[in-house]
């Protein structure tokens, strides 16, 4: 592999060799070029309606831009055969072996190209939010937060408690009123009970008991006997975790959670789109250039072929043939780096639209087909209040920390509960029914024949009370921790939609410049082409203005996408790209 480099700078010479005529065809077999006015007014028409990925080799069609593309243009034919066509055929085949590397070592190439995808930019952001690996990590910990958040409401769920003992036990009596010298008893014993949390904080309960004795005392007045004892009893806290807020508290703070996931996933999701929209304007972006790069390259082969015919005629002078030639090497290693861009761009939008590694989706050949706006218009937008106040309710780290500081105090008003002293009020009725007859004992304890009331009030406080103490103590900071994040984000939110309003309204006015700059640059550079065939300039002053015309067409290009992307960030700054279109946000 360490020959590479050296195989690839030996390509590039043989291309440049072969632009300048010196390896292929002499002065009388090459084609009389296209006219520069032709190739101009090419270049600024921007993409075709068909373009196919110039930046993959195997492609025939030549890059977006290009004068080739043009209705009416000359089609290349076999190299050789007297039509002046053998040049640029043997360079783009050099281009792409050079692109491909297919001559090292018969090596697959790291570039090839398999099934082309037209993609337009709704489809892109369709594909990668339903491909996204990250938003469904986003949508899983959303539903497990749902989950959780069901599940703590399982603290006031009825519990139901039972147990049931036999006892057989003999006891000596202690006075002679024992009703036996030995007395004997054989007790079968159960309970069962049902716990009710409410959401006050209290609980009630409903408790049931039997006892079945049989004995060999004679002074018991009923043998065998049951006794059954049905309680009701209400307790309620009164400070210290009294009443609604305080008892649902962890359910409200997992109700926050819930909403914060699914704020954190609109989030991702919203992040996904914003990436999408910014990996697919630089491939546009990147496949423009390449055009402009072709351009710039026909131009530099039109003023060469122009030279030589100048040389030819004893006009022109080697100078400025070498000028010329020097030029358009120049321009041959640009074309490969803007293909090589091309190239990754492309892999840069695979990656947020086909996650793994399966050779078919990286080698597909992607074709954006959503243009760059030809215009640039100050529709739509409006004064960075206005667009703040979107911003302020939809942008997800915003709510997000409202969220947080909700839940913290939440925290902070259960953590004042438990610092109260514990005052319970505790009331209860107890039925007791006691017959030989267990159906007769149970009637007597259902029906209250023998009630038991009572009303009591317990209280405790721990002295000194540390934990409780300090816990409040940091619940209350952490109120204060949360609210002072809220406020730099805000503060942010404003710089951010501040910055993006002005970079809108400056990339609107780069466009108009920019399109102003493209204009005056190619009625310079025909006129001086005009004037360079009268012999009234010099071969060098054509050459700075075509670089001057590839510099301002590669600038309008980039200022259109930039433009592009200005709305984007706009949206992305009020948080609204996942509200918009679907996704696709576009400019009004």
């Amino acid at each position: 592999m360490a020959r590479r480099p050296v195989r690839t700078s030996a390509l590039l010479v043989a291309a440049t060799l072969a632009l300048a005529g010196g390896t292929r065809a002499g002065p009388a077999a090459r084609q009389e070029p296209a006219p520069a006015e032709d190739v101009v007014a090419s270049a600024e028409s921007g993409a075709p309606d068909e373009p196919v990925d110039p930046g993959e080799p195997g492609e025939d069609a030549p890059a977006p831009g290009s004068p080739a593309l043009r209705e009416g243009a000359p089609q290349t034919g076999p190299a050789g055969e007297g039509d002046g066509t053998g040049t640029r055929q043997d360079v783009d085949a050099l281009l792409d072996e050079i692109l491909t590397e297919r001559s090292l070592e018969n090596v697959p190439s790291p570039f090839a190209s398999g099934d082309r995808l037209d993609l337009t930019l709704q489809d892109a952001v369709r594909i990668a939010l339903e491909n996204d690996l990250g938003l469904k990590q986003e949508e899983l910990s959303a539903e497990v937060a749902r989950y959780n958040y069901v599940g703590t409401w399982g603290a006031f769920d009825p519990v139901l408690r039972g147990s049931g003992r036999v006892v057989d036990s003999k006891i000596q009596p202690s006075t002679t009123l024992g009703g036996a010298q030995q007395l004997e008893f054989e007790t079968q014993a159960g309970e069962l009970g049902l716990d009710y949390p409410l959401i006050t904080g209290g609980t009630v309960s409903v408790d049931y008991t039997r006892n079945n004795t049989k004995t060999n005392n004679q002074f018991q007045i009923i043998n065998p006997s049951t006794e059954d004892s049905l309680t009701v009893a209400l307790t309620q806290p009164l400070l210290r975790g009294a009443w609604k807020d305080v008892a649902t508290s962890q359910q409200r703070e997992a109700e926050f959670e819930v909403a914060r996931a699914a704020e954190q996933a609109r989030t991702a999701r919203n992040d996904l789109i914003f990436a999408v929209h910014q990996a697919y304007w630089d491939l546009v972006s990147a496949r423009e250039q390449l055009g402009v790069a072709q351009t710039s390259l026909e131009l530099g082969l039109e003023q060469l072929e122009q030279n030589r015919r100048r040389l030819d005629a004893g006009v022109g002078t080697e100078v400025e043939v070498l000028q010329a030639e020097a030029n358009v090497a120049t321009s041959v290693q640009v074309r490969i780096d803007a293909a090589v861009a091309v190239a990754q761009a492309s892999d840069q939008l695979k990656s947020l639209l086909f996650p793994g590694r399966s050779e078919r989706t990286w080698n597909l050949l992607l074709t954006p087909r959503t243009p760059l706006p030809e215009e640039a218009s100050a529709e739509g937008v409006r004064s960075w209040q206005e667009e703040l106040i979107g911003a302020l309710e939809y942008r997800g780290e915003l709510r997000q920390q409202r969220l947080r500081v909700l839940s913290s105090e939440v925290a902070l008003e259960r953590a004042s509960s438990l610092r109260l002293p514990a005052l319970d009020l505790v009331l209860s009725a107890a039925g007791n029914g006691f017959d030989g007859e267990p159906s007769d004992a149970f009637d007597k304890a259902a029906n209250f024949d023998f009630p038991t009331y009572t009303a009591q009030l317990a209280f405790s406080y721990p002295l000194g009370n540390r934990s409780a103490s300090n816990a409040e103590r940091s619940a209350r900071a952490q109120v204060r921790s949360e609210r002072l994040a809220y406020d730099q984000l805000e503060t942010q939110v404003v710089a951010e939609v501040r910055g993006a309003v002005l970079q809108l309204l400056s990339r609107i006015a780069a466009v108009r410049a920019a399109q102003s700059t493209l204009d005056l640059t190619r009625r310079q550079l025909e006129a001086e082409r005009a004037r360079y065939r009268e012999g009234l300039t010099t071969n060098f002053q054509v050459l700075e203005f075509q670089d001057e015309f590839a510099r301002a067409l590669s600038a309008e290009r980039r200022a259109r996408a930039d433009y592009a992307m200005a709305w984007v960030a706009l949206y992305d700054a009020k948080g609204v790209l996942v509200e918009r279109d679907g996704g696709a946000a576009e400019e009004p």
